[in-house]
């Protein structure tokens, strides 16, 4: 109690004690502090090691996928080998004519006459004439020209817009060509890929139950076969910026050409009307045909027999194939209901036609828009491009060999799935085993509408580099042109001075002149041809063979002939 030098001692060492005591537990807080941020330290950069090396083993295995299902390579040569096809070689004599031919590559960029040729032709020469003009007026760079100029004529001459592009016109047939030529990049680098490992992997995806094998699943097979559609149709979405520009500009071509031809608006809503009640006939009579159908009555009459016949339970056995046909009758049915509504739905715009300003009129020519835009951009990126490109690929060296088997089978489907939501179109009819994948139609189908409505705007951008037409390619073209010229010559001038119904005095008058131009052209590269073909003949009397003038004779009917063989034609 009292103050005392001894008391003071132990009080400074008591205090000394708690001071060294204070000190090591900070220093030990310190410690563990400094523990615990070195391991958070290790850890993050262990986790970004982790991150780092998870990266490049993606990256890695991103490049081992690329090369392992990269398309071989699009050389020049064999770019010219798939859109050009083999040359014929250019023989001596005719090689000396082709000065005089101008006279018909410049008398064909009056796409007039380049019309009257294609409408003069038959089908069976529609597809090599259809491959000289593409190559004669891609060297040119006049493609967009013919291609506007043939889609143009076939509109004038359709009377509703459901037959528009159905067939293989030479309209259709140069696009497809023009297309090959301008985007065969773009479908190697966007679907090469894809296509490649869709070939690769082709397993367990058919959706018609009578070509099962023991091991298919109809749920796996469907959801197999709409994963790669969906893979394909985000691929072409994603990069449809990146398509050729004058794909764009073709697009938006037929789209106005269609509403001049076939107005669409709410104050002409009753034209409208009556064309889709028109063209909705089929859906009648695809009514009929289900109902009709073999395998309909045969399975609802089987059904009822089995009925009748059934004591217990265990007469219905596990995988009975009456299961199979029973869900085809559940697709059937479907179906008709589906083509009912949409019957249905057709007499509701008669409402529509009488009241352009009820509600069913917006939707008519909403829904007309889509249509619209389906028959002007579907019907040739999707048809004619893409999915020609995946139905034949090695046509358009995408893979290695052809496809076989299984592959194939794959890549029809994908078509036709990817066809059918381009055209807003449903399954059902003939193939009622795709039912099952209308899903995909409807979950898909505004999304693709979108990608058409923006396809069919071009921008500014301005066109790509036309294609490099090899010198004998275009050779060939002209020579095959006038060889066929020579043959049609008659019929194109009669077509050209023959009147249409609707012409102007004005338009006979230009169409009679046009007419003449192509005969006195025509008369003289004749007279040109066998001039040249005379001085050849007399210079060269002496040789041993046959004559210049029969060498050249020959030779063009070569041209002409399309005799080549199916490796020689892209």
């Amino acid at each position: 109690q009292e103050y005392t030098p001894k008391t003071k001692f132990f009080y400074t060492a008591i205090t000394t004690v708690d001071e060294i005591a204070l000190a090591q537990a900070n220093a030990r807080q310190k410690n563990i502090a400094t523990a615990v941020g070195a391991a958070i330290a290790g850890l993050g950069v262990l986790a970004i090691l982790g991150a780092i090396i998870f990266i490049l083993y993606s990256r890695k295995k991103k490049r081992d996928y690329e090369k392992r299902y990269a398309p071989p390579p699009l050389t020049e040569d064999v770019y010219n080998r798939l859109v050009f096809g083999a040359a014929i070689d250019v023989e001596k004599t005719d090689r000396k004519i082709l000065p005089q031919l101008q006279h018909l590559m410049i008398l064909v960029s009056e796409i007039e006459i380049t019309i009257a040729i294609c409408a003069c032709t038959q089908s069976t020469e529609a597809d090599r004439l259809a491959k000289s003009l593409s190559a004669i007026f891609e060297s040119q760079k006049l493609t967009l020209n013919l291609i506007y100029g043939l889609i143009s004529e076939e509109m004038r001459t359709s009377e509703h817009i459901s037959t528009l592009f159905r067939g293989n016109s030479i309209a259709t047939k140069v696009f497809q060509k023009f297309a090959k030529m301008r985007g065969i990049h773009w479908m190697h680098r966007v679907l090469g890929i894809l296509i490649n490992q869709a070939t690769d992997t082709a397993s367990n995806f058919e959706v018609d139950t009578q070509k099962y094998n023991k091991d298919d699943n109809e749920i796996l097979n469907k959801y197999s076969l709409l994963t790669q559609c969906q893979k394909i149709l985000v691929a072409i979405t994603k990069n449809a910026d990146d398509l050729p520009p004058s794909f764009k500009h073709v697009f938006h071509h037929v789209k106005s050409e269609m509403s001049a031809k076939f107005p669409l608006d709410l104050n002409n809503v009753s034209q409208v009307a009556f064309q889709n009640i028109v063209g909705q006939a089929a859906a009648a009579r695809n009514v009929l045909d289900l109902l009709h159908s073999e395998d309909f009555g045969e399975t609802i009459a089987l059904l009822g027999e089995r009925m009748n016949e059934a004591r217990s339970v265990e007469d219905f056995q596990e995988g009975d194939p009456l299961k199979d046909k029973l869900d085809f009758c559940q697709q059937t049915t479907e179906t008709v209901q589906n083509e009912l509504a949409t019957l249905a739905e057709t007499y509701g715009a008669v409402q529509a036609a009488r009241d352009p300003n009820s509600e069913a009129a917006k939707r008519l020519v909403k829904k007309a828009e889509a249509e619209r835009n389906s028959v002007a951009v579907g019907g040739f990126l999707f048809l004619r491009f893409i999915v020609a490109a995946i139905s034949t690929p090695e046509t358009w060296g995408i893979v290695e060999d052809p496809p076989e088997g299984d592959a194939r089978r794959l890549l029809v489907l994908i078509g036709k799935v990817l066809q059918n939501l381009s055209n807003n179109k449903e399954f059902g009819g003939k193939e009622a085993y795709m039912i099952k994948l209308n899903e995909f139609i409807h979950a898909n189908n505004s999304e693709v509408q979108h990608l058409f409505e923006k396809l069919s705007r071009p921008d500014h951008t301005p066109d790509e580099e036309a294609a490099t037409v090899p010198k004998e390619i275009q050779d060939n073209a002209l020579l095959m042109l006038y060889s066929h010229c020579q043959q049609i010559s008659a019929k194109v001038m009669n077509h050209l001075q023959t009147p249409r119904p609707g012409d102007s005095n004005e338009e006979k008058a230009r169409r009679f002149q046009l007419g003449a131009l192509f005969a006195s052209t025509m008369d003289r590269i004749q007279w040109e041809v066998e001039e040249a073909s005379a001085a050849a003949s007399s210079s060269s009397s002496s040789s041993v063979g046959p004559s210049v003038g029969k060498s050249l004779k020959s030779g063009l009917l070569k041209y002409g002939s399309g005799k080549l063989n199916s490796s020689d034609v892209p």
